[in-house]
Order: structure tokens, then C-alpha cells, then sequence
């Protein structure tokens, strides 16, 4: 994984192949990009004997999909590939949701910059979360987990003061041995698209080695409204933990603020046929980005397919008073260019 750089110190390069599809096949958006890093001699002493892992996030719509993940060392050059189903829930306007119940090791607070950014974060906290498919736990081991809340209707009332609460009972199936954890959120930590997340660290004391389910009920006292969770763990007498060594696209930060996310996330939008989110997510990425051509011809091609030529005029910055056949002529000498340029 790590070599000897060029000069002092390590480096490590890495490339990440991401394949989204629908569940019936369609292809609906991959990259691959590299990740490269410098490392001194104490940073590769830390993480030595460390497992590796690639954290990263996709801008997907709500739907179900397929994806084909491989990353490959570009030192050694093997490849790791993997196949999951992912469902993007839609968030409804008049419900109480919850995501999945996600392990994970440690939680650190992060820079305000950060916030939108980087994967796995929220409320201002990283959490780094716990690799492989089964959770097993030490005895006397924590358990440390976080959730996402969707409450949009507590969003149109007065929510001094009001919370929801929250119980946690975990235990083995038919032992018996069953412990209820209670818990609230303030539904003033909402923030304005009406989601929290939340973290949650439960001792697990000295229970018996063997197999458990701990189940989340989340409730809203004034409408009795629930949702529910449920994530399962193992507990050994001995082992020890699998320190991680996990790393991210530094460049994250910068494709949120110039506008990339939201390209991708109307790239996918156009492919699943909503037309109508693909232009608004176009328009926000030229926004964000106003010299970035692609954004533009984007944004060209669906206000031809409206034959909303003024908005093409105005891109264009041909004035008000253009026909739609300047219009149409522009377009043509533009694409005339374009397919020269891909041709040289």
C-alpha cells in the first residue's frame, strides 16, 4: 500500500471505480478518480498493522440502486471489488424518518468548513465508522452508533421546548435478558431542511458473549407519530480491536463549493427522467460555477429541449432582442466549435 517516495517520507496512491446503476441495470452515473498522498516516517508508524478504508460519498436522488465499488492499489496493483444495494429513501413532507443505525469507532468535531463535505459527518462531527459486515463487539466494549432524523412537519410549528424520545432495548432473541435504554432529541437541533443527526454511545457493561439485536424506537409525544431501528451485534470474550486506518478525497470540499455535487446529482436526476430537478440542479451548479462550459451545455441542451431560447440567449449573453434562429445559429457554431475541440 505504502511506498518510498521520491525525496523523503512515504506515499500511498490508491484509485476508487465507482458503477451506479438502477436495480434493473441502467447505468446512471461512475468515475474513478486517484487519491495520492505523502507520508512522513511518523505518520507511517501510526499506520502501520492498520486495516485501510475509503470513505466517500455520492450525490444520489432517492431511488434503488447497484453499486459496483473496486479499488485498486496503485502500488501493488490489486484490486478490491465489492457489489452493494443501496436504497436512497425520499424524504417525506409529512412524516417522521430515520436512516439506518451506522457503527462506529470514534466521533471528532470538525471545522466548520468541513461540515458539508466530508462523508460520514453532520452537526459539525466526523464519525469514523467501524469496518467489515459484522459488528462484533469485545466484552465490555461500547456500542457507539448514529442516526439521521427527518421531522419536516415539526419544522411548521413552535418547537420551543418540545423533544422526541427515544428508547433503546437491546438483548439476545428469547433469553430474556432485555435492558431499555431511554434518550431525547430536542426538535430545536433541527436544521433548516429538518433533519439531526445523532450519536449514541451505550456501555455495554458485561454481557454474555453471544448474539444481540438492539432495537430503536423514536417517537413525537404530540402525534404519537414512530419510526423504528434495528441494528445487530456480536459480543466475544476476547479479541481486540481492528484499528482503521480510513482516508477521503481531499478535493471533496472543493467540488461542494464549485458546484460538482450538484452536476452529478442532476446528471442522475436527468438519467431517471426528472427533468424538472436535473434543470433546477443544473442551474445551481452554474451558479456556483458560471466558467465551467459543461455546466453551461448543460443547461443549453435542456432549455432547447423547453425551446426556452431567451434562457439560452441570456447564458450566452447575446441580449434580449436575439431571434430564436440567432439562437439556433449560436447553438450550431458553438457545437460547430465543441466538435472540433473533441476531434483535434
Amino acid at each position: 500500500m505504502v511506498q518510498a517516495a521520491n525525496g523523503e517520507g512515504y506515499s500511498y496512491a490508491i484509485l476508487v471505480s465507482v458503477r451506479v446503476s438502477t436495480a434493473d441495470g441502467k447505468l446512471v452515473w461512475s468515475e474513478e478518480k486517484k487519491v495520492s498522498h505523502h507520508l512522513s516516517s511518523a505518520e507511517l508508524n501510526d499506520i502501520k498493522d492498520k486495516v485501510f478504508g475509503y470513505e466517500g460519498w455520492i450525490p444520489l436522488p432517492p431511488n434503488q440502486y447497484k453499486l459496483d465499488l473496486q479499488l485498486t492499489n496503485l502500488v501493488s496493483n490489486v484490486a478490491f471489488r465489492n457489489q452493494v444495494d443501496v436504497t436512497v429513501p425520499t424524504v417525506e413532507p409529512d412524516t417522521l424518518q430515520a436512516s439506518n443505525l451506522i457503527a462506529f469507532f470514534e466521533a471528532q468535531m470538525i471545522a466548520p468548513e468541513l461540515h458539508s463535505a466530508l462523508p460520514f459527518s453532520g452537526a459539525g462531527v466526523k464519525f469514523v465508522p467501524r469496518a467489515g459486515r459484522e459488528l462484533q463487539l469485545v466484552q465490555g466494549e461500547p456500542l457507539n452508533f448514529f442516526y439521521q432524523v427527518w421531522d419536516l412537519p415539526a419544522l411548521r410549528e413552535d418547537r420551543t421546548g418540545k423533544k422526541l424520545e427515544v428508547d433503546y432495548a437491546y438483548g439476545r432473541m428469547g433469553a430474556g435478558d432485555t435492558r431499555t435504554i431511554h434518550d431525547e432529541i430536542p426538535l430545536d437541533q433541527l436544521d433548516a431542511g429538518g433533519s439531526v443527526v445523532n450519536g449514541k454511545r451505550i456501555l455495554m457493561g458485561e454481557l454474555s458473549p453471544g448474539s444481540y439485536r438492539l432495537v430503536m424506537t423514536l417517537r413525537e409525544p404530540g402525534t404519537q407519530r414512530k419510526v423504528y431501528g434495528v441494528l445487530n451485534f456480536g459480543v466475544v470474550m476476547t479479541g481486540s480491536e481492528t484499528p482503521q486506518w480510513d482516508v477521503y478525497d481531499d478535493k471533496l470540499t472543493e467540488a461542494v463549493r464549485n458546484g460538482d455535487m450538484e452536476f452529478q446529482r442532476a446528471s442522475c436526476y436527468q438519467v431517471l427522467g426528472d427533468t424538472a430537478r436535473a434543470l433546477g440542479g443544473f442551474q445551481l451548479a452554474y451558479s456556483k460555477n458560471p466558467a465551467n462550459e459543461l455546466f453551461r451545455d448543460k443547461l443549453v441542451e435542456l432549455y432547447f429541449s423547453h425551446q426556452e431560447y431567451p434562457k439560452v440567449a441570456d447564458l450566452f449573453g447575446w441580449g434580449p432582442r436575439k431571434s430564436p434562429e440567432g439562437v439556433h445559429l449560436g447553438a450550431r457554431t458553438l457545437a460547430g466549435r465543441q466538435g472540433s475541440a473533441e476531434s483535434d
